[in-house]
């Protein structure tokens, strides 16, 4: 009479399938967790996309043909190289009421890896300016100018025939991955707010 129980043979096969299943158990959860953190990567950086389009949309949506005093002389509206570019913006937030003005001096510059916003304490004299790293880990960061005539260059400083571009092209390429290409008008009747005393 045959005892009840498995053999050995019986055993080492419930082992094999067992140790199968487990294996496919931990490669599939394995799988399932870089799918999650490869779509939390590209969602945090099309986030930061899209935060960044939104701010440069901002600042170039509310440009102004606004020289700024400098104490070595005159500082034109709108100044870019591939590098960055500055000029001056309205809107500029004045919650506690101080005494200043709605205008702000900025400045968009990549430098290395980074690209960062800088925005002066005052919009004439002082170079004093608070700045702010926006995207980093870039591979490179280039701007390009589109002068009324439909033409773009790499670099555009303010003439009083021309004093605005019509439209500022950015192209960030990331560590990794393809470049992203944002590309903004500016307003096409961009008040003239000279100080008084200045010419067009």
């Amino acid at each position: 009479m045959r005892d009840n129980g498995f053999t050995l043979v019986e055993m080492l096969v419930a082992l094999g399938i067992f140790a199968l299943l487990a294996g496919a158990g931990v490669g599939l959860l394995r799988s399932s967790l870089d799918v999650q953190s490869s779509v939390d990567t590209r969602l945090t950086a099309m986030g930061s996309i899209a935060r960044l389009n939104a701010l440069l949309s901002s600042d170039l949506g509310q440009v102004v043909d606004r020289p700024s005093r400098a104490p070595g002389g005159e500082r034109p509206a709108f100044v870019g190289d591939p590098n960055g570019m500055a000029f001056i913006s309205a809107g500029h937030a004045n919650l506690d009421g101080a005494p200043r003005s709605e205008l702000q001096r900025l400045e968009w510059r990549g430098e290395g890896s980074t690209l960062s916003r800088s925005a002066f304490t005052a919009l004439d004299g002082s170079d004093e300016a608070v700045s702010s790293a926006l995207v980093r880990e870039l591979r490179s960061a280039s701007f390009r100018y589109r002068t009324l005539d439909g033409s773009w260059g790499s670099s555009f400083t303010s003439t009083p025939q021309r004093p605005l571009p019509s439209a500022v092209e950015l192209t960030i390429t990331p560590s990794s991955g393809a470049p992203v290409v944002m590309v903004l008008a500016l307003p096409s009747g961009a008040a003239d707010l000279r100080p008084a005393g200045q010419g067009a």
